[in-house]
């Protein structure tokens, strides 16, 4: 029973993570440097932007494979599925639930944006204290940093400059607009911080929930 409360607060808390990303992708000021990636693709190649989050989430876990070979296990597993759930919710909200959305005014773009700066770490940040599953990227970052010398967030924040660098170029490729924005250094300079400052108040509310163990 603990662990379906845990499988179905995932879901949940997935949900409305998506909900703040779609948010941040409509105000089309700029995002994470991840999202700019996935968005970036999704205009260049016309594909819908969750559909793009999920085919990344699938090649993350493959690496993670060919990087752990005989000591891949079956959990690696329930990334593809938190993977395909969170794009598949990003699709739900930005092209259904926003989709007359239209924001054209620059203060009421950065107000959205803030919105989902806000929002976003909240459910990140509950995804990482539910511990049921890590998502793809950081968990491909993990096993990285365990194969070389560079610590987690070296390698995670390498990764972030190979999304901004792609999406860089693959604007200017195919001349699609700009994803690399104002909101992308501020998604940077807020999400570390807000992710410190929401945890241990998640943690305390799971714990009240009985979604984690005390021991935690």
């Amino acid at each position: 029973m603990f662990t379906i409360r845990r499988f179905l607060a995932l879901i949940v808390v997935l949900l409305f993570a998506a909900m703040g990303i779609s948010l941040q992708l409509k105000a089309a000021i700029g995002v994470a440097p991840f999202d700019a990636l996935n968005q970036t693709i999704s205009y260049a190649f016309e594909i819908k932007v969750g559909d793009v989050v999920t085919i990344l989430q699938f090649l993350f876990v493959f690496l993670q494979i060919l990087f752990l070979k005989r000591d891949t296990s079956w959990k690696i597993f329930l990334q593809i599925f938190a993977g395909a759930l969170l794009g598949q919710f990003v699709n739900f909200f930005f092209y259904i639930i926003f989709a007359d959305l239209v924001v054209t005014r620059y203060v009421l773009r950065l107000g959205l944006l803030i919105a989902g700066c806000l929002w976003v770490p909240i459910f990140i940040g509950a995804v990482m204290v539910l511990d049921f599953v890590t998502m793809p990227i950081e968990s491909l970052s993990l096993v990285i940093s365990n194969e070389m010398i560079f610590s987690f967030g070296q390698v995670r924040q390498f990764v972030d400059i190979i999304c901004v660098v792609l999406a860089l170029v693959l604007t200017v490729i195919y001349s699609v607009p700009f994803t690399i924005r104002e909101g992308t250094i501020l998604s940077a300079l807020t999400f570390g911080p807000l992710l410190s400052f929401y945890m241990p108040k998640i943690e305390k509310l799971f714990k009240r929930w009985k979604l984690v163990n005390e021991s935690i």
